[in-house]
């Protein structure tokens, strides 16, 4: 099959038979065949230059230079550009209108024998599978063109043209379809205030939360759907609700609120703590007492909570107050014995017989004992026994 088929079979047929115009709307009609009559012509063009190359063929006849000739149109890639933007919404069009009027299924499944058994849907997707056939036959006509050959180097420069032709239209049919999944998205959700649709949106993830109303203490599922500029909270309408990206048109869920991902603020939940002692404590430089009025402080919290006469233990964790006070209680101890050690201590010697030098004043006269102990000494540091 190829795109003339497209056209002959199902095309003309829907767009100028009186009979069948009141099947499908004319407008609708444009929508599914956008595109496909400026890359036919795209095509047709390349088929007649490589029908005139063929009835004038020699060893030294060229192929390559009108390859590349077509590949490297700007207006080639335009055509299927604009072509994958619209491939989804065609399929979505054939779809709800064969639901919707059984008279236009019946009359593709008639047209369909005319075409291979290829359905409507099928043929579509022939113009965005159609560049990487031409890919695969150009790499096996290189494999048998020598290097010398005056071909060899036009088949290569086209072969580099398709490579960045479907690289294009690769990541223009993955943008596409994510624009189309938000699409299918809005049709599943009332009470929007407006369109989800907006140029260079997609959905990132969906997740199926359950949302906590402080005041109730109640909680309620949820369905949280994450874009790129956007958070949504809906609220699932069925039990069994399906996936927000789905092909059905039904609505499956009520908007509740959104905002934008530039406004959300993320905190640390309190649950996710590892540890029952404080991620940052004071300074060593800050001595133990610090610590002791951070103690002090949550003991003071502790007491007041109990006083309270709600119970708010769903979304505040007050049975971590307890941990964090034992946890600081051992920072304190640690930290204290710390202390105690770094102290200098008098020298004693394990002889008693053996006493340390009396150390003299440089300006005193008298040798009198020092107040600062019974013999008037301090251990010199010195002296070692």
């Amino acid at each position: 099959m190829s795109l003339k088929d497209i056209k002959k079979v199902y095309a003309t047929p829907l767009q100028h038979t009186q009979a069948h115009k009141n099947l499908l709307d004319p407008i609708k009609a444009q929508e599914i065949f956008f595109r496909i009559p400026e890359i036919t012509v795209h095509h047709e063009f390349f088929y007649e230059q490589l029908r005139r190359r063929s009835m004038t063929w020699s060893r030294h006849q060229l192929l390559g230079d009108i390859l590349l000739q077509l590949f490297h149109k700007p207006g080639l890639f335009g055509a299927y550009a604009s072509y994958i933007d619209n491939f989804n919404h065609a399929l979505e069009i054939v779809r709800d209108t064969r639901a919707s009027r059984p008279a236009f299924s019946k009359l593709l499944d008639k047209l369909r024998s005319k075409s291979n058994q290829l359905s409507l849907e099928d043929l579509l997707y022939l113009p965005v599978d159609h560049i990487p056939v031409y890919l695969e036959l150009l790499k096996e006509l290189i494999k048998q063109t020598t290097q010398d050959d005056p071909d060899y180097t036009y088949l290569y420069l086209a072969k580099d043209e398709i490579e960045k032709l479907i690289e294009k239209l690769t990541e223009r049919k993955k943008q596409a379809d994510k624009s189309f999944s938000v699409k299918l998205l809005e049709k599943k959700i009332t009470g929007l205030p407006t369109s989800l649709v907006a140029p260079q949106r997609y959905i990132v993830s969906v997740e199926r939360i359950r949302e906590l109303d402080i005041m109730t203490d109640r909680s309620d599922e949820r369905q949280l759907v994450v874009m790129s500029d956007v958070l949504l909270c809906l609220k699932p309408l069925t039990r069994n609700s399906n996936s927000v990206i789905s092909t059905s048109g039904t609505a499956e869920y009520q908007y509740l609120w959104d905002c934008l991902i530039t406004d959300i603020e993320l905190t640390r939940d309190v649950n996710e703590s590892k540890s029952s002692i404080p991620e940052e404590t004071p300074e060593e430089s800050e001595g133990s007492q610090a610590l002791i009025d951070d103690l002090r402080i949550l003991e003071q919290i502790d007491t007041l909570q109990r006083q309270l006469k709600g119970s708010y233990s769903k979304f505040i964790r007050f049975d971590k107050l307890a941990e964090v006070q034992e946890g600081l209680r051992r920072k304190i101890s640690e930290r204290q014995s710390s202390e105690e050690s770094r102290e200098v201590k008098p020298w004693t010697s394990p002889d008693p017989s053996i006493r340390p030098a009396p150390r003299r004043s440089s300006t005193a006269s008298s040798s009198a004992p020092s107040p600062s102990g019974p013999h008037g000494l301090r251990a010199s540091p010195n002296v070692r026994p």
